[in-house]
């Protein structure tokens, strides 16, 4: 099966997405397209490529967004509510980061 440009771009559109953490719903209403057929994707891409799990990349790049607002003095509470993370869970983030 030969991609077009179109659909390359979209697949690694969907692909950069997943890497800044953004979760396989908002994705699939963000491209218009469906849930099944992102996750599909994904699957496929990570077994193709044997990259770093999605989850650990995922997980690094959140750290790195609750860091970059908590040095600009937003609160946790503020964080954890635009992430759509528990407060300790950011709470837990700047701590071990701060060792």
């Amino acid at each position: 099966m030969v991609l077009n440009k179109k659909t390359k771009r979209r697949n690694q559109r969907i692909v950069d997405l997943a890497r800044k953490g953004m979760n396989s719903r908002d994705i699939a209403k963000r491209v218009k397209i469906s849930q099944t057929l992102v996750s599909r994707m994904l699957r496929r891409y990570y077994a193709k490529n044997k990259k770093t799990p999605f989850h650990i990349v995922r997980k690094q790049e959140r750290t790195k967004r609750i860091l970059k607002l908590r040095k600009k003095g937003v609160s946790i509470r503020k964080i954890a509510e635009t992430l759509g993370i528990g407060a300790h869970t950011a709470w837990m983030t700047v701590k071990q980061r701060n060792r």
